[in-house]
């Protein structure tokens, strides 16, 4: 009985190892059937061309190839533009000066005090941004304005990337892209980029990043990414009590509703309150 289920297995071992060592004569049927319909050569993998070009898209977007190369390409395009605008000294208007000023005065450890505006001047009196204060190391390593222009236009192509990646999720990768490109460049963005650096350039990521997180059903990550948009200007208060209506809309009140209060109570404090008490007007 053993010797019966030893051969068995041996010749089993043999036909799906393709090893003919313990049948040195080449007798045993089982490998000699196996050798008949092997393939003549070795087996490989279809050639790319082979793959459907809608997988290989399914599979770039899985790896993130595909809102990686969105980032890029838009980065790329407004960083051009930015350094063509320094290059031929175009100005849009006051406010590249004003923030360089800002940034001058937080590299040294100081208060946003902004001569341009006025003698003494806190430019958070002017608007309540204090959340832009993240960006000084890196203008502390570049000390110069056209920094300021190609941190906005990294913030842009990041929030491309984050919406291609969005997108690519609910409606297909080429879908997914058209969508984010189509953003990357609307005019929205292209004006903000003439019209150089702003506020704009942080609640920008951050409302694509809170907006994907709740077509994600991430509802932690899509409350404490709004939550920060009023320290990043004023106005956005109401933007982040209309994200709190929708994420209460789609079925989490408690959060949602808390999150809209927030935008109003921010709003409220900063436009009657904080803005008053930092500007030497009072308005």
């Amino acid at each position: 009985m053993h010797t019966n289920v030893d051969v068995t297995a041996s010749r089993t071992r043999t036909l799906l190892t393709g090893s003919a060592s313990t049948d040195p004569a080449g007798t045993n049927p089982a490998v000699m059937a196996a050798a008949r319909f092997a393939p003549a050569g070795p087996v490989v993998d279809a050639p790319s061309a082979a793959i459907p070009i809608s997988v290989r898209l399914r599979r770039a977007s899985r790896r993130g190839a595909l809102p990686f190369t969105v980032f890029v390409a838009v980065t790329t395009t407004y960083i051009v533009y930015s350094v063509w605008q320094w290059n031929t000294f175009y100005i849009k208007s006051w406010d590249l000066g004003i923030f360089t000023q800002m940034y001058h005065g937080y590299a040294s450890g100081n208060l946003p005090i902004v001569a341009i505006k006025g003698d003494g001047f806190n430019l958070l009196g002017d608007h309540f941004h204090p959340l832009l204060i993240v960006f000084t190391p890196i203008f502390a390593l570049f000390p110069q304005p056209l920094t300021l222009l190609v941190i906005q236009d990294l913030c842009f192509g990041l929030a491309a990337g984050v919406v291609t990646w969005s997108a690519q999720r609910h409606i297909g990768p080429i879908a997914g892209v058209v969508v984010g490109v189509a953003f990357g460049l609307s005019w929205g963005l292209q004006y903000s980029v003439q019209a150089q650096f702003h506020e704009i350039a942080l609640a920008v990521p951050l409302l694509a990043a809170a907006l994907a997180a709740v077509l994600e059903r991430r509802w932690w990550w899509a409350c404490a990414l709004a939550a920060l948009l009023p320290f990043v200007k004023e106005d956005l208060g109401l933007t982040v009590a209309a994200v709190g209506g929708v994420i209460a809309v789609l079925g989490q009140r408690r959060r949602g509703l808390g999150l809209a209060l927030w935008g109003i109570v921010s709003f409220s404090l900063t436009v009657f309150v904080i803005l008053p008490a930092l500007n030497a007007e009072g308005a």
